[in-house]
């Protein structure tokens, strides 16, 4: 469980905690962009259809999702990976 409450005052009234259910929260910095190429790729076989054979890059889409079959892995976020692309709509 993750607990979340706030440390700055920034004039909204949000008082107590909040708690969450993951199955895995990691939190880093001082990283490389491209690191998620390394550590997920022995999840290739989870990808959609076009990407699976595409051994150069794990897809991150603009919104950060990994470009998984939504049967076999619901959802997951690499944050970073796409920072030169800041500002830009989904």
């Amino acid at each position: 469980m993750l607990q979340l409450q706030p440390v700055v005052d920034d004039g909204f009234d949000r008082t107590g905690t909040e708690e969450l259910d993951f199955d895995a929260v990691f939190v880093a910095t001082g990283y490389v962009r491209n690191a998620h190429e390394d550590m997920l790729k022995g999840t290739r076989s989870l990808l959609c259809d076009p990407f699976r054979e595409n051994k150069e890059h794990i897809p991150v889409r603009r919104d950060y999702k990994v470009d998984f079959d939504q049967a076999k892995v619901r959802k997951m976020l690499v944050c970073g990976s796409k920072d030169a692309m800041k500002g830009h709509t989904v």
